[in-house]
């Protein structure tokens, strides 16, 4: 079987951006994730302060 060498390197280009492509998507999911979570925690701080300023009013 005959492989050009045009082959071998959209091959390995292929790969590359394969790659890149993947890092890209974890990076993204990542900061989701994280996003996610800082938006509970500053509800629950939120929930928070409410309950304080409620019992500092009685």
């Amino acid at each position: 079987m005959y492989l050009d060498p045009g082959f071998g390197s959209m091959l390995i280009q292929g790969i590359v951006a394969a790659l890149a492509a993947g890092g890209a998507y974890l990076i993204l999911m990542r900061k989701k994730i994280a996003a996610f979570f800082q938006n509970r925690k500053a509800v629950k701080n939120a929930e928070e302060n409410q309950q304080n300023d409620a019992e500092t009013e009685k």
